[in-house]
């Protein structure tokens, strides 16, 4: 497994655990690791980590991190999250800008991209460039309107793709 990865946190660099871990610092504990219990946590892939705040009502800060110590892996295959580890050393490498964190959006297959859509906000002009890029994608302009938009209705309603 590969030891780089993503960590999310809220405004003030804190995890959701109230950590504050700032970039271009290295953090250890003591103590044996354990997914779920003792350790760092963070994902290998950037939309995993949008599982452990709130990233639609909230602004969060998404950084590059690199594991230095033991990792515990786990995979949460009931809700299709994978590579998740959680380590005992730590460095947080980069911050991303929203830039990065889009353009990584825009290359995911549809499955991570839905992902990353129900748990990071969209500005509007951000919105508009994914319509217009999966405007015949009806599963990515669903879960546009339904997490992006608040259009809760719209699983209920019959889809037409516009040409």
């Amino acid at each position: 497994m590969n030891n780089n990865g993503y960590k999310s946190f809220n405004k003030d660099f804190k995890t959701f655990n109230d950590i504050i871990m700032e970039p271009n610092n290295i953090y250890e504990i003591d103590g044996e690791i354990k997914y779920h219990k003792h350790g760092y946590h963070f994902a290998s892939r950037l939309e995993d980590t949008l599982r452990y705040v709130n990233g639609l009502e909230e602004k969060i800060i998404l950084c590059k991190v690199l594991a230095l110590g033991n990792i515990d892996w786990y995979d949460d295959e009931y809700y299709g999250y994978y590579d998740l580890g959680c380590t005992n050393k730590i460095y947080i490498d980069k911050l991303l800008t929203r830039e990065e964190i889009i353009d990584y959006a825009l290359n995911l297959h549809e499955q991570r991209l839905l992902r990353f859509i129900q748990g990071y906000k969209l500005t509007k002009e951000e919105l508009e460039l994914f319509k217009s890029i999966y405007k015949r994608k009806e599963s990515v302009l669903n879960f546009i309107s339904y997490f992006q938009e608040k259009d809760y209705d719209v699983f209920k309603r019959k889809y037409t793709l516009k040409k």
